[in-house]
């Protein structure tokens, strides 16, 4: 399993030759204030200028994708049909350059129809989706569209909102309610409750780093999320790094609740990331 080295670091970034200091993300968003979904889009998140803007939005495609987004390495979008709809537990791909899904597989509706739980946010990695369940982790092969359980975690309670993938391991976030153990896990595929946890949230600061959501980004050692609550009257892109436990707001968001969110980024190998220098 992949050990962040602890060197300590003066949180801002460099012009690099060949960078650009921007990444796509793709993220589902909700209304601000209320539980009403809107739209499925694509987001600029330009670190250098300090702006994270819409680019393109997909419309309402709430019932194709609102259980789950991820890419694969080999660029492929997938997206988890919403529960209790026509699309329950179907994969699908989406094609950004056409806004149409392509449906892939019927197999985690299925799982759930043989008696296992719904699953919801998904992260792809060796062509492996992850996915949970409350504390439950599966693995689905997409090949064999076979299923493995690999366990439960009793670190995080009862909710997990998003999973992500940072240099080839599979890392979640926490629930909502204060504790602890708050913080953003590395999951152990193995045995899920010896995850490490790679950013911890401390106590009683808590609020100030709470998050629905994160990717991996082209930072290094920096997970992109959306820091957002109610005590803090605030919607702000950040980078939390999990090497030295600091974190850096970037820009304003958009005014909507983000509760999923992905990125090629996820997949950037680590010698390919952007420096952070004393």
């Amino acid at each position: 399993m992949v050990r962040i080295s602890t060197i300590v670091f003066v949180f801002f970034c460099i012009s690099l030759p060949g960078k650009s200091q921007s990444f796509e993300v793709f993220a589902s968003l909700h209304e601000l204030n209320g539980p009403g979904f809107e739209a499925f889009a694509k987001l600029l998140i330009n670190y250098e200028n300090g702006e994270c803007s819409i680019i393109e939005d997909f419309g309402d495609q709430q019932e194709k994708m609102i259980s789950g987004i991820g890419f694969c390495s080999t660029g492929e979008l997938y997206t988890l049909g919403m529960w209790n709809s026509p699309s329950a537990g179907i994969l699908y791909i989406f094609d950004p350059d056409t806004g149409e899904f392509e449906y892939v597989t019927d197999a985690v509706f299925l799982h759930y129809q043989n008696g296992y739980p719904r699953l919801h946010p998904i992260a792809c990695l060796n062509n492996t989706l992850y996915s949970k369940n409350f504390q439950s982790f599966w693995k689905f092969d997409m090949d064999s569209e076979e299923f493995t359980f690999l366990g439960h975690s009793t670190l995080i309670g009862t909710h997990s909102s998003d999973i992500g993938v940072l240099y080839q391991e599979v890392m979640f976030s926490p629930s909502n309610t204060p504790g602890t153990t708050q913080g953003i896990y590395q999951l152990d595929t193995v045995n899920p409750n010896n995850s490490t946890r790679i950013f911890p949230y401390p106590i009683p600061e808590w609020p100030e780093y709470w998050t629905h959501s994160l990717t991996g980004s082209p930072v290094c050692n920096s997970v992109f999320v959306t820091r957002q609550h109610p005590l803090f009257g605030d919607n702000k892109g950040a980078f939390y790094n999990v090497d030295n436990h600091s974190y850096s707001l970037i820009c304003d968001m958009p005014p909507y609740l983000y509760s999923r969110k992905t990125s090629m980024a996820e997949h950037l190998p680590k010698e390919e990331c952007e420096a952070i220098i004393d």
